[in-house]
């Protein structure tokens, strides 16, 4: 299957995606191309234009988003997007989940004790008060960065993701390292291990069959 069956609207998008995609393993960046060309020749067979075929498949740059995310996979004739989540997105999932639940584990401790007592000395009364409301602002700023760290990878798209994916692992990492000194890193390790974990995940390079169409003469637009 070659170019010139394409329209050179066609052409063009199939080159920015190529681009888009350098980021991406060679091999699943080929078979992603080669599955979009055989996709659009298909549609285009169908009678369908060029400019509903494009729209339809999206922008290169968010072709290559969920590639990255490992969203998108190729089948015989067609690149569509997969209904599972990547590894890698799971782990930044989990990381999140991990900061939040050390924050709620640490301020939901009890912080601070009161009894009242009577004129014999005597209990009476006590009052317990989570450690939510008197936590140490130190404390508090460690918990509440490492959850905006977490977070952080899960908003951002396309090629900048995965380098930032890297980042804030290595951060995160060494915040939870120093935070130590303070008890808390202890609590915001294992969001840190699984953010190296994300960090470590590369997009997946399992190869699939190449479709098979038969050549199909289009007219350029």
């Amino acid at each position: 299957m070659t170019d010139y069956e394409l329209p050179s609207k066609a052409r063009v998008w199939l080159d920015a995606v190529q681009h888009a995609l350098s980021n991406v393993e060679p091999l699943q960046r080929a078979e992603i191309v080669d599955g979009l060309r055989a996709h659009i020749i298909e549609a285009l067979g169908r009678g369908d234009t060029v400019d509903v075929v494009l729209s339809r498949l999206g922008s290169p740059d968010e072709i290559a988003d969920l590639a990255e995310r490992e969203e998108l996979v190729t089948v015989p004739s067609r690149v569509v997007r997969s209904r599972h989540l990547s590894g890698r997105r799971v782990a930044q999932f989990a990381a999140f989940g991990l900061a939040i639940v050390a924050f709620a584990s640490l301020a939901l401790l009890p912080g601070y004790v009161e009894n009242t007592f009577d004129s014999n000395g005597e209990i009476t009364s006590t009052t317990t008060t989570i450690a939510l409301f008197n936590m140490d602002r130190m404390v508090a700023a460690i918990l509440i960065v490492a959850i905006l760290l977490t977070g952080t990878p899960l908003i951002v798209r396309g090629r900048a993701q995965q380098p930032v994916t890297v980042g804030v692992a290595v951060i995160l990492v060494a915040f939870a390292a120093i935070s130590t000194l303070w008890i808390v890193g202890w609590f915001i390790i294992p969001a840190a291990v699984a953010s190296l974990i994300a960090a470590c995940i590369r997009p997946s390079t399992r190869p699939t069959a190449a479709p098979e169409l038969e050549p199909v003469k289009l007219n350029s637009n």
